[in-house]
C-alpha cells in the first residue's frame, strides 16, 4: 500500500503543472519545453522527499490510519491526507536535518508545492479548523517535548522516568490526531464520544510506533545531534537501555489492553479501526522487541 500512495503523491505535480500552464498562457509562456522544465524540477523535489517514506527515513501517518480504518476511509480525502502529511514531514526536516543550500531550496520548493495543492483541493470548514487546531498542537508538543527532556534527565526514579517517557511520547503522538478527523469526515456528527475512542486507541499506536522509530533513529539521532527518549536514555549508565525498553514498551502494552477491554461497541465503523489500531499496536510490540 506504502507504493500506492507514494505513486498518489509523486503524480499530484500533474495538479500542480495544469495551474502552472494557466498561468503561463496568461503571459505567452507556455510551451513544451517551458512546461518540461517545471516537470522536471518539481519531479526532483517530490521524489527527493518521498523516497524517505520509501526508506522508512520518515513516517506517513496516512498509511497507519489507512491501514486502520480500510473499506471506512474515505478514498476522497486521501490525496489531501498525504498532501498534509508532507507538510509536516517537510517541517520537520526543517527543524531537525542539516542540509546544505542546495538541499534547502529542494526542500523549500516541495513545501511551497504541496502548500499550492493544499489549497487548491480545498478541505471542508470542519477540516480547515482541525487543522488550525492541529498546527498549534504541534507548536504546544514542541515546546513540551523540551521540558520533558529536561525532566526525564533529573529524573533518578525509574518509576518517574518510565512515567515522564510514557507521557511525552503520548504527547508526541497527538501527531497522528488530525489524520484520523479526516478519515472521519462522514461519520456521523453526533458520534464525538466514540470518534474520540478511535483517537485514543490511535494515540496508543502512535506512541508504540514512535518508540519503535526512535529505538531504529538512535545512531542517526546521534550523529545530528538530535535527542529522543531513546538518546537520553542510552547515554544513562543507571537505567540499561534494554531494560528502560522493556519496561516502557510493557507499560504501553499493558495501558492499550486495558483500554481496548472497556470498549463496548458495536458499531463495525467504530469497532473496526479500534480494533486494527490496537492489533496494530501489538504487531509494532513484537517488533521492537525483535530490534532492541
Amino acid at each position: 500500500m506504502m507504493n500506492i500512495l507514494v505513486k498518489i503523491y509523486n503524480d499530484s505535480i500533474i495538479d500542480n503543472l495544469k495551474d502552472i500552464d494557466s498561468i503561463l498562457k496568461i503571459f505567452n509562456m507556455s510551451d513544451s519545453k517551458t512546461i518540461s522544465g517545471y516537470k522536471e524540477l518539481l519531479s526532483l523535489s517530490s521524489q527527493n522527499f518521498s523516497k524517505k517514506w520509501l526508506t522508512g527515513r520518515k513516517y506517513m501517518r496516512t498509511y497507519f490510519v489507512k491501514k486502520a480504518f480500510q473499506k471506512y476511509y474515505p478514498e476522497k480525502y486521501l490525496k489531501f491526507s498525504i498532501i498534509v502529511d508532507a507538510m509536516v514531514n517537510i517541517l520537520d526536516d526543517f527543524n531537525d536535518e542539516k542540509m546544505d543550500d542546495d538541499q534547502r531550496k529542494i526542500c523549500l520548493v516541495e513545501y511551497v508545492r504541496i502548500f499550492a495543492l493544499f489549497n487548491l483541493y480545498g478541505p471542508t470548514k470542519e477540516i480547515q479548523e482541525n487543522l488550525g487546531h492541529y498546527f498549534n498542537k504541534l507548536v504546544t508538543l514542541s515546546v513540551a517535548e523540551s521540558n520533558f527532556f529536561n525532566i526525564i534527565s533529573e529524573c533518578r526514579s525509574k518509576e518517574k522516568i518510565l512515567r515522564y517517557s510514557a507521557t511525552l511520547l503520548k504527547c508526541r503522538s497527538m501527531d497522528i490526531d488530525i489524520f484520523n478527523e479526516i478519515a472521519m469526515q462522514e461519520y456521523a456528527a453526533d458520534n464525538q464520544k466514540d470518534k474520540q475512542k478511535i483517537i485514543e486507541m490511535s494515540r496508543m499506536f502512535r506512541t508504540v510506533n514512535i518508540l519503535k522509530k526512535d529505538i531504529i533513529d538512535l545512531e542517526y539521532d546521534r550523529e545530528n545531534n538530535m535527542v529522543s527518549v531513546v538518546t537520553l536514555m542510552d547515554d544513562r549508565k543507571d537505567y540499561n537501555i534494554k531494560d528502560y525498553i522493556n519496561d516502557l514498551l510493557s507499560s504501553l502494552v499493558e495501558l492499550a489492553d486495558s483500554m481496548y477491554h472497556e470498549f463496548e461497541i458495536y458499531n463495525p465503523m467504530i469497532y473496526k479501526p479500534i480494533e486494527n489500531f490496537y492489533n496494530m499496536i501489538n504487531e509494532e510490540a513484537k517488533e521492537i522487541v525483535n530490534i532492541s
